[in-house]
């Protein structure tokens, strides 16, 4: 862990993490919190559902991809155009290997990252 978060000032993940109290470094990883893209085997807590019409965030490359992942599609002048709603997921789902996958492609975060510190280890006493 010291190595993740740094052992000399230079390499310190954070600056000034050396100087931080136990207690306040334990807060800051117990109210971190980041979005991240739900994975394979994840229970959705949402619906979410893409509206028929162009998407343009999406190359025409990814039509093909789309089509057999069930989305119907066609390309009009090299955008992709959804034809009629897709739901990807609906809620108390577990996700799938293709859900997932299209989950992150229209850039949909679902999960949420969190760290947890239940132990640490104190070099003074030797104690976890």
């Amino acid at each position: 862990m010291q190595f993740a978060l740094g052992r000399t000032p230079p390499t310190e993940y954070y600056q000034h993490y050396q100087k931080y109290h136990l207690i306040s470094l334990e807060k800051w990883f117990n109210q971190l919190e980041i979005e991240d893209y739900a994975r394979v085997g994840n229970r959705v807590k949402e619906t979410v559902t893409v509206d028929e019409g162009l998407l343009d965030g999406l190359q025409h490359t990814m039509e093909p991809l789309l089509r057999f992942s069930g989305l119907t599609t066609t390309l009009k002048k090299g955008i992709i155009d959804l034809l009629k709603p897709f739901t990807i997921c609906s809620k108390g789902d577990v996700l799938t290997p293709e859900q997932a996958k299209l989950l992150k492609l229209f850039q949909r975060p679902l999960a949420q990252f969190k760290i947890k510190v239940n132990l640490h280890w104190n070099k003074n006493n030797e104690k976890v």
